[in-house]
């Protein structure tokens, strides 16, 4: 564990320097390179979210496109679709900034990794990291009638879906309770879906009753074609860990998941804590390899050097850490991590030399160590004294 040198901080973290927009690889490579007013929209939405303006995303969302394609192919009476879209309209279901700034306190972040096309569809992808933890944000761009950049849909990596597939579930689930007689109009996993629809209501009863056993044995009652499906699966996932991380359920439930959904990035978000809790640093690692596969993120190197700390080896966590900074300088949770190992291992002047790193990044300024309690070494050292006068100097 890292000591608290958080405790440092004068001011919060500011928004961090604007993401550059790299070549675009592999599968992102088969678009042209965005128009540059797309990477400007990216990093307003940015700014504003660091800001905690929700409206910074919220006012630019497309309600109507999100509509549309959420509700496609679905026939229901006009009176339906439209008390349904009005709910969409109305309520808070895609205030997606203000459920992020209210899950901030004032050391998350939200960052800008990149924009790019996607088989020819503008996208930007975003890292958030607050008290819910962290997770990925990938929107889906396009320009409105009148030019504007819009958001047409939202891809969180916790869920492992599109917003619009997740609201067509709730579409269909609305009007299989207002009994308009939807099944045999469906076709597939839709109508295997409303047909066990009892089933996956009772799962969701249970699990936010608390109910974690009755929750893996309806699981288990479950046709086969809909217990591979992503929400009964994480349900399971997640009442398994409740009940114990350490336990068989939980470690058959990732296995199940990775299997059912082999190309799903949420199953490493939710099972990286599994990992680390059991100690499995090996499979932490892999889950960490898999997502940064996905997203090319240098916040991730922090995290295998923190599993690395929790294993032992500071030589590795430090090599993680430097990697983190290296590929991502203004990553303030790398510096303070290298500052931390420094410190714990009375590396003091390195330390110092981490101390400067931090403030060089121009989003904080340190108060005087000397008040801190866990510094108490560090200040009476010659390297405090160097440190020290080097700041002052600077002034």
């Amino acid at each position: 564990m890292l000591l608290p040198l958080i405790a440092l901080l004068a001011t919060a973290p500011a928004a961090p320097a604007p993401a550059a927009d790299p070549a675009p690889q592999g599968e992102e490579a088969r678009g042209a390179r965005l128009e540059p007013a797309y990477l400007d929209f990216a990093q307003a939405v940015e700014k504003g979210i660091n800001a905690r303006n929700g409206e910074a995303l919220d006012a630019h969302i497309d309600r109507e496109a999100i509509f549309k394609r959420s509700t496609a192919g679905v026939q229901v009476p006009p009176d339906f679709a439209a008390g349904f879209k009005k709910g969409l309209q109305q309520g808070a279901t895609l205030g997606f900034g203000k459920q992020l700034v209210a899950a901030f306190d004032e050391e998350s972040t939200f960052t800008l990794l990149r924009t790019r096309s996607v088989k020819g569809v503008p996208r930007a992808l975003f890292r958030s990291v607050s008290t819910r933890g962290l997770n990925y944000l990938d929107l889906e761009l396009a320009r409105d009638a009148s030019g504007q950049v819009r958001v047409v849909d939202i891809y969180p990596y916790v869920s492992g879906e599109f917003i619009t597939e997740t609201l067509r579930r709730a579409y269909l689930s609305a009007a299989a309770d207002a009994k308009l007689n939807l099944v045999d109009r469906l076709m597939g996993k839709e109508q295997t879906y409303l047909k066990n629809l009892p089933r996956l209501q009772a799962m969701q009863q249970a699990f936010q009753a608390g109910k974690h056993e009755e929750v893996l044995r309806l699981h288990g009652e479950l046709p086969a074609a809909l217990k591979n499906e992503k929400v009964a699966l994480l349900l399971r996932l997640q009442s398994a860990a409740a009940i114990s991380i350490e336990g068989e359920a939980y470690a058959q439930a990732i296995a199940d998941y990775e299997k059912a959904l082999p190309n799903d990035p949420s199953v490493e978000l939710v099972s990286f804590d599994g990992y680390l809790l059991r100690k499995d640093h090996a499979g932490a690692i892999r889950a960490m390899d898999k997502l940064d596969r996905r997203v090319r993120d240098p916040y991730l190197s922090v995290l295998r050097g923190n599993v690395m700390l929790d294993k032992g080896d500071t030589a590795e966590a430090r090599r993680h850490y430097v990697a983190a900074i290296t590929a991502e300088p203004t990553l303030l949770v790398g510096h303070w991590s290298l500052a931390g190992l420094a410190l714990q291992e009375k590396q003091y002047k390195e330390l110092g030399e981490r101390l400067d790193a931090i403030e060089a990044t121009g989003l904080v300024q340190l108060n005087d160590v000397a008040t801190v309690p866990e510094y108490a070494g560090f200040v009476k050292s010659p390297e405090y004294k160097v440190w020290k006068k080097r700041r002052a100097a600077k002034k």
